[in-house]
């Protein structure tokens, strides 16, 4: 038999990993398994999986992606749901907004039921992060029966993504969909929606075609608490109109006073982020003047224009010409910066707010993060940040 594996796996032109059986989750996966759930449906119909996208206040309201054919057999438009490693079920309702049958992917949402505090939301990778034997994990469970175990199936991309990921794998029952299919990085690629128990192959609807679900459901970039993400809507991918992914060109051409010459060779390097080759130019925040009609940067920054006169100025930050951070850096000249950072939280619910920890406050979306940080030097930052871009070193 170890023979003939050898040949179908020569004559594919594939490796061995992908052939390779599913295994017990150790202790080793903690982080994946604190961001998968199991749904299971009544009357032990079944059990697939699922995986968190957001966490609210106080652990009361969790929303979680699956596939929709997992809970067709639900009646009552709820499952129960488990996370990790944690006897307790809760109730999960569906969505029917967040429903889409043609994508075979649905949102449900745990609502007023304290979840543990160890669950993490995913992160979602971009789809072009995997190629053709790129290797995946895919973690499941089994779909009927009374073995409790969870299952990783390590295996490798099959087919050249696009909006369809195929991927091997070994295991013969279909407790895996509606679960997560993860790259090397530990990054949501793909959600599994439909397994080939025959041929040992499994599908799974890529973040390409996820990104266009949640986005028709206003919910591309989720926040820990999903109300968030509306009120925030200034500061999701960058602030008011500088989108994260601009060029510096493009950047230059949305200010007020245009900085001048923004040839990638021309822009300073930020050391702090070396070895990354990061390049950067900055305006004076009083450039935007609030007394114009809809200042791009005065009305989403609206709490701290007792800092616009100053020192103050916003830097704009570039890996491969490309924008990766927008900030807010408040001067000393503005003494009540802490306060007003404070304000800002405090206008957008964001908790908790700790002006002595490393980080003031962190909302981490899916594809970019708003974080605010008190400086013992006394100047304070509101950054604006791609997830999968370079960072500071300390």
């Amino acid at each position: 038999m170890q023979m003939s594996v050898k040949m179908i796996a020569s004559l594919l032109g594939i490796g061995l990993l992908l052939l390779s059986w599913p295994r017990m989750v150790g202790a080793q996966d903690t982080e994946l398994e604190s961001r998968v759930v199991v749904v299971e449906l009544p009357n032990n119909a079944g059990r697939g999986a699922g995986v968190i996208l957001a966490v609210g206040d106080a652990g009361n309201d969790t929303l979680i992606l699956t596939a929709y054919h997992v809970l067709q057999l639900s009646a009552n438009k709820s499952v129960a749901i488990r996370f990790w490693r944690n006897p307790t079920r809760y109730t999960a309702e569906i969505v029917e907004e967040w429903v889409d049958t043609s994508l075979d992917l649905a949102v449900i949402r745990v609502h007023g039921q304290s979840v543990p505090t160890t669950i993490r939301p995913a992160v979602l990778g971009a789809a072009d992060s995997i190629q053709k034997l790129s290797s995946v994990t895919a973690i499941g469970h089994h779909v009927r029966g009374g073995n409790e175990e969870w299952l990783y199936n390590n295996g490798q991309v099959l087919q050249t993504p696009g909006t369809r990921i195929t991927f091997s794998r070994t295991t013969a029952d279909s407790g895996f969909s509606g679960g997560p299919l993860f790259n090397s990085n530990q990054e949501v690629v793909g959600i599994v929606t439909d397994v080939d128990t025959e041929g040992g192959l499994a599908y799974a609807q890529s973040t390409d075609v996820i990104g266009g679900f949640l986005r028709g459901k206003h919910l591309e970039n989720l926040a820990p608490n999903p109300h968030l993400y509306e009120a925030m809507r200034d500061f999701t991918e960058g602030i008011g109109p500088f989108r994260l992914g601009m060029t510096p060109d493009q950047i230059n051409a949305l200010l007020p006073k245009p900085f001048g010459d923004v040839s990638w060779t021309s822009l300073p390097i930020a050391s702090e982020f070396r070895p990354a080759e990061v390049r950067y130019f900055w305006v004076p925040l009083s450039d935007f003047k609030c007394s114009q009609q809809a200042s791009p940067v005065c009305e989403p920054l609206h709490v701290f224009q007792p800092c616009w006169g100053g020192q103050s100025f916003v830097p704009f930050l570039f890996s491969a010409s490309k924008l990766i951070r927008v900030s807010l850096r408040l001067y000393p000249d503005c003494s009540s910066q802490v306060e007003l950072m404070r304000s800002f939280a405090q206008e957008f619910g964001i908790t908790p707010f700790n002006p002595n920890g490393p980080r003031a406050f962190e909302v981490k979306f899916s594809h970019d993060t708003v974080a605010a940080h008190i400086g013992a030097d006394n100047v304070s930052n509101l950054d604006i940040y791609s997830n999968d871009s370079p960072q500071p070193q300390p």
